[in-house]
């Protein structure tokens, strides 16, 4: 089963609707890029436009406004970034998938960066908000990741003091006895702090040992934690990465059009996400690769006729002095095609688009 396919499910799971409404709908509106393992590296290698230099750009522009990234790891979605003009705060919301051999990982998360400083890893400063998510078919959020200690009882302050008030209770029985002379009650208040007394060591000592195992499992809870935040962090900045690379002058987006969707119609009403064969996606080619692809789509006529000159977007630095405003402000020129109005070419039932 494909990445995106188990990313479908989950989404449309009435375990994600549950806790997280109706994401179905807005992963199906998304525009798709698919990356292969070597992309995938090269972005991670490869930064164009430095995130971490104040004279640049810190996030690169969106080409959509809600993309979702698939390789053969998982899934990340990024929402385009909103920005407070006043403060240089920018805010995204994230998700991320990845399909585990021990359950499927699932978490969202809002991202706030700060882009008017630097930290000391020469980065923009970022935080995780309301990080939540599902693994193994179960929901937590960043306040409860898990309940160990909970549901199995665990916590030693609460034997600790179970172990007092059953004591307590106890000689208050016995004074209660010796009150009334009830001498049958007296031998069994007597006979149960003896008891008490007896197994008093094994009791502390069963009860360090709780207190040793709740100190482990609050240790991994934490952990577990700090792992949490540092996947989502890591996801981030890889999708940032993503971002960047298919920004780089010399990658061309090639909108992949949808094949001839099912004939069979859906029984069920529950919100769905489109799968690939059903919808248009994207992925990512240099300039040569899209000349090989022309010529060969091409080949069956006396010659290939010329490709238009491909101009990928790019930055751009306002110097003129019709530029009152905007002169030395950097902006975004977006790609375009010269010498024709798009470029295009069928590879069997499959039609290609450059953007």
């Amino acid at each position: 089963m494909s990445v995106w396919k188990q990313f479908c499910r989950l989404v449309e799971s009435k375990l994600c609707r549950r806790h997280f409404g109706d994401l179905a709908s807005k992963i199906d509106q998304c525009a798709l890029f698919e990356f292969t393992n070597e992309q995938i590296h090269e972005a991670q290698e490869h930064r164009p436009v430095d995130l971490t230099s104040e004279e640049d750009y810190p996030i690169p522009p969106f080409p959509f406004p809600q993309m979702c990234m698939i390789g053969s790891a998982g899934c990340i979605v990024l929402e385009s970034p909103v920005m407070d003009e006043e403060t240089g705060i920018l805010e995204f919301e994230m998700m991320v998938f990845v399909p585990e051999v021990s359950g499927e990982f699932f978490q969202t998360a809002t991202c706030i960066v700060d882009s008017t400083t630097l930290n000391e890893k020469g980065e923009f400063p970022m935080k995780l908000q309301g990080i939540r998510g599902i693994w193994k078919g179960a929901y937590w959020d960043e306040e409860h990741p898990f309940s160990v200690t909970s549901d199995y009882g665990m916590n030693p302050d609460a034997m600790e003091e179970e172990r007092r008030q059953y004591r307590k209770r106890v000689e208050e029985g016995l004074v209660t006895a010796k009150k009334k002379g009830d001498q049958r009650l007296i031998q069994e208040c007597e006979a149960a702090l003896v008891h008490i007394n007896e197994v008093d060591a094994e009791a502390a000592e069963m009860i360090e040992h709780a207190r040793e195992l709740h100190e482990e499992v609050r240790l991994l809870e934490q952990r577990a934690r700090e792992t949490q935040l540092k996947e989502a962090q890591d996801a981030f900045y890889l999708g940032l990465q993503e971002v960047n690379w298919i920004n780089f002058p010399e990658h061309f987006m090639i909108e992949v059009a949808a094949e001839q969707p099912p004939s069979k119609k859906r029984k069920s009403k529950e919100p769905r996400v489109r799968r690939l064969n059903e919808r248009a996606r994207h992925i990512i080619l240099k300039k040569s690769d899209i000349t090989k692809r022309w010529h060969k789509a091409h080949q069956g006529g006396t010659h290939a006729p010329p490709i238009p000159h491909l101009r990928r977007g790019h930055y751009k630095t306002l110097r003129a002095e019709r530029f009152k405003e905007k002169r030395g402000k950097r902006i975004w020129v977006r790609a375009s095609h010269v010498g024709g109005e798009c470029v295009e070419w069928r590879d069997g039932d499959v039609l290609y688009k450059v953007l």
